[in-house]
């Protein structure tokens, strides 16, 4: 089995990991964590392989701006296959898609799932039925979480007045990189309230 001592990373795109997680990967790579890239294949893939300690793992289901239920279903069903078999300690997703499947797909394996809202996107725009499916997927992805981390805190209160969050659960970040590293207990007490 591979060491609880991994953390990935899953987003919609290769270049927003390397763009805007790149310093916190590094950090965490010193630690001594092994790092696992878990995103669709573009122009800033193949950067990934020049670090030690850090898997990228191609994600072909991810269709970050096509609504299908099939297409939804495929990439649940791909994240939670990579995530059987890696097994990582924490994953931590980033953008819609990556938040609500990558959410349900964790909780099967009881690995720590942290969501990380960067933004409100289509949940709160565009159609209306669109809105509402939104919400209610969120609504059952998030409680799964040991954690919600917000990037700011309008959206943070947009998510709680809404109820697809817990008060108890989420945690607001200005998210810079060195803070990132100085709340690395936050997931080791999250396991223990598991455990409990």
């Amino acid at each position: 089995m591979p060491p609880r001592k991994s953390i990935a990373f899953v987003a919609n795109t290769s270049w927003s990991i390397y763009k805007f997680r790149l310093y916190l990967i590094k950090k965490l790579i010193e630690e001594g964590y092994s790092i696992y890239v878990l995103a669709p294949r573009d122009q800033y893939s193949d950067r990934f392989s020049d670090w030690p300690r850090l898997t990228f793992i191609e994600l072909n289901k991810f269709r970050s701006k096509r609504i299908s239920l099939l297409g939804d279903l495929q990439l649940y069903r791909e994240l939670l296959g990579h995530y059987r078999q890696l097994r990582p300690g924490y994953i931590f997703h980033y953008t819609i898609k990556a938040n609500i499947f990558g959410s349900l797909a964790a909780s099967r394996i009881r690995s720590i799932s942290i969501a990380v809202i960067t933004g409100l996107g289509y949940t709160f725009s565009g159609r209306r039925l669109l809105q509402s499916a939104a919400k209610v997927l969120y609504r059952r992805a998030l409680r799964k979480n040991a954690e919600t981390w917000f990037l700011n805190s309008d959206d943070q209160d947009v998510f709680i007045r809404e109820g697809l969050v817990k008060k108890e659960r989420r945690r607001l970040f200005y998210c810079q990189a060195k803070g990132w590293i100085r709340k690395l207990s936050i997931p080791l007490r999250m396991r223990k309230r598991k455990a409990r």
